[in-house]
């Protein structure tokens, strides 16, 4: 199973994040995913939708590590499997078809969301800076 984010720079839109930061960079810092939406698409194969938080580990200051919000399409889903990201520390095993995807399939492992697809997309990156909560003109 691939981490999700060392092989964002090989997939369909990477350019997306060369544009919101004039590289791509290493997205090897914390991760979060925000929105999680399986639909069909019109060809009647299962898409999932993602929507997460990546950074860098640059720095140590958050905003510095490139925070970037990213819209992940996976396409032609055959399996997916969320573990809360501790499955395999409680002694659960997951799928075999994760460890050893059918021939032209790719397994990920987006933040405890395991996907196993033909295709990875990037539809958006937006730059995400944190709120700094010690400037007053920032409402809590």
């Amino acid at each position: 199973m691939t981490p999700l984010h060392t092989y964002l720079p090989n997939v369909d839109g990477s350019d997306l994040i060369q544009k919101c930061w004039g590289e791509v960079p290493n997205f090897d810092g914390p991760r979060d995913v925000l929105h999680v939406c399986q639909t069909l698409s019109s060809s009647q194969s299962h898409e999932i939708l993602l929507t997460g938080i990546f950074m860098t580990t640059e720095f140590e200051d958050a905003n510095k590590c490139k925070p970037s919000q990213m819209l992940i399409r996976f396409s032609d889903v055959v399996f997916w499997e969320y573990d809360y990201g501790c499955a395999q520390r409680n002694g659960v095993e997951l799928a075999a078809v994760l460890i050893a995807p059918p021939t032209g399939y790719l397994s990920f492992d987006a933040d405890g969301f395991h996907i196993v697809c033909r295709k990875v997309t990037i539809l958006s990156c937006q730059q995400r800076p944190f709120p700094d909560f010690n400037d007053e003109t920032v409402a809590v």
